[in-house]
């Protein structure tokens, strides 16, 4: 049995992102969730590792990406269409660039205004955003529905953006020091974004992106749900310590430790679809061994 183990164990490591332990898990879900961000909102693209996402923060440069992509369509849109008129800005023509930075400012008012000096000031500053933003679409919408149809999409990208960069990446408990590395810790991911406000803003901010999200977040897994990690990073390192360094030894713990060291992750429970899973001959020999209580191994650790 030892030689199996051995065999079969080293062919773990190699091959099953269990050997990596939750590291290597939590980079292959990087990637996926990098990957889904850059599908919904394209300006975000190109994140696949947890330093990528941290950076698109701490550099700024996911929101300069945003505001360039939006400027970009806006430029594009105002050749088609020249000036229009909105309203409650002016009754004279203006350029969409003009109009929209009047609408930056406003979001910008209600966001940071005390709703008490609104009232004060006879402002209600969200209800204005509402109804300008009315109004430039349905400028855009006369004088060209496709038009119309760009600046939406512009809206809506900025806006999800600035949601996923705000009430997610900005968490700095998402990410988990690995070395001079970094990892993301999928299940306070995933508590962040199950947080029922967060929920309920990028519900409206990413429309339709919102299911493609969260089925990659929770791999298809109920949401508001979230992993159970084991402590560590869940390498075969980890599973040796937790061996020795409780000063045991012996055949059978030996035996214990080299089962466990190519399934180092093994305490650990995953939402959704499995991230992992043991070669079958592998997994027969750990059934076994769980069976017998072989090098401590129980059925409450079987992955």
């Amino acid at each position: 049995m030892l030689g199996k183990i051995l065999s079969f164990g080293s062919r773990a490591i190699a091959n099953n992102p269990v050997g990596g332990g939750r590291a290597n898990i939590a980079t292959a879900d990087t990637a996926r969730i990098g990957q889904t961000i850059e599908d919904i909102v394209p300006p975000l693209g190109g994140a696949r590792t947890a330093q990528d996402l941290r950076n698109l923060v701490a550099t700024g440069s996911g929101k300069e990406s945003l505001g360039n992509a939006k400027d970009d369509v806006v430029k594009l849109i105002e050749a088609r269409v020249g000036q229009i008129v909105v309203p409650s800005l002016s009754p004279k023509p203006m350029t969409l660039s003009q109009a929209n930075e009047a609408l930056t400012q406003i979001g910008l008012k209600g966001r940071y205004t005390n709703p008490l000096d609104q009232t004060a000031a006879g402002v209600d500053w969200r209800q204005l955003y509402g109804k300008v933003a009315q109004e430039i679409s349905g400028a855009l919408q006369q004088a060209s529905p496709q038009a119309a149809a760009s600046f939406q999409e512009a809206q809506r990208a900025y806006g999800g953006g600035n949601a996923i960069l705000k009430r997610i990446l900005s968490k700095q408990n998402i990410y988990q020091p690995v070395g001079d590395d970094l990892m993301l810790n999928t299940s306070q991911f995933q508590r962040v974004v199950g947080d029922p406000k967060t929920e309920a803003v990028l519900r409206q901010k990413l429309g339709p992106g919102w299911e493609a999200f969260a089925d990659t977040v929770y791999r298809g897994g109920t949401p508001g749900t979230r992993d159970v990690l084991a402590p560590g990073t869940g390498r075969a390192m980890d599973a040796l310590r937790q061996v020795y360094g409780r000063g045991q030894g012996g055949a059978p713990q030996v035996v214990g430790s080299l089962a466990r060291t190519p399934a180092a992750n093994i305490g650990s429970e995953y939402i959704g679809r499995q991230p992992y899973s043991f070669p079958p001959q592998l997994q027969a020999i750990l059934d076994v061994m769980l069976q017998r209580g072989i090098g401590g191994m129980t059925e409450e650790r079987r992955p």
